[in-house]
C-alpha cells in the first residue's frame, strides 16, 4: 500500500482483486516462458478455462453498480494486429474489448481518450489516471485499471461525538 501511495497524502483505495484481474488480462496475451513465469509469480494453478471463468465470476460478484466499480480496458495502437483469439478471450472473460488509439501520431489525444474513459467509468471521480508524459510514440498497448468505491459506513462517524484533546499512544 505504501509503495503504491508513494508520497501522496490524498486518499487511496486499492483493490487487490481489481489489480489481480488486470494482471490476469495480460496473462491471456502472454506465451511461452513469460506465461510460465506469470503463472508462477501470480500463483495460478487452475487450468486456463477455469481460471478465466473464475475471474469473470469474481468480477460479476463484486460489481455493485453505484458503490463499487472496477474498470479494466486495453487500448492498443491503431492498425497493430492483435491476435483474434486474445481479443475474444478478453471480451468473453473480462468484458473488455480493445480500444484503438493512435499513440504514434496523436499521443496526447490517446492519453486524453483513455482518461475520458476512466472518468466515465468512475462517475468523474478519477481524472488524469494516465499522467502527462507517461505515453510516447513507441507505446503499443495500455492496460487501464481503475476502481471507483463510494460506500457508506455500517456505523457512521458522528462529528458531534468528538472534541479537541491531547492524544496519547499505547505507552501513555
Amino acid at each position: 500500500f505504501n509503495q503504491v501511495r508513494g508520497s501522496q497524502s490524498a486518499n487511496l483505495f486499492l483493490s487487490p482483486s481489481s489489480v489481480s484481474t488486470a494482471l490476469a488480462m495480460t496473462y491471456v496475451g502472454a506465451n511461452g516462458k513469460t506465461k510460465e513465469e506469470m503463472a508462477t509469480s501470480l500463483s495460478y494453478s487452475l487450468p486456463e478455462e477455469k481460471m478465466y471463468k473464475a475471474f469473470r465470476q469474481l468480477s460479476e460478484a463484486m460489481s455493485t453498480g453505484d458503490e463499487f466499480r472496477s474498470a479494466n480496458r486495453l487500448c492498443g495502437q491503431r492498425g497493430y494486429r492483435f491476435l483474434d483469439a486474445f481479443l475474444q478471450l478478453i471480451q468473453q472473460n473480462y468484458g473488455s474489448g480493445i480500444g484503438e488509439v493512435d499513440f504514434e501520431n496523436e499521443t496526447e489525444a490517446a492519453r486524453q481518450e483513455i482518461n475520458a474513459w476512466v472518468e466515465d467509468q468512475t462517475a468523474n471521480r478519477i481524472k488524469d489516471l494516465v499522467p502527462l508524459g507517461c505515453l510516447d510514440e513507441t507505446t503499443r498497448v495500455v492496460l487501464t485499471n481503475a476502481v471507483y468505491f463510494l460506500g457508506t459506513w455500517h456505523s457512521p462517524f458522528d462529528k458531534e461525538d468528538t472534541h479537541d484533546a491531547d492524544f496519547f499512544d499505547g505507552k501513555g
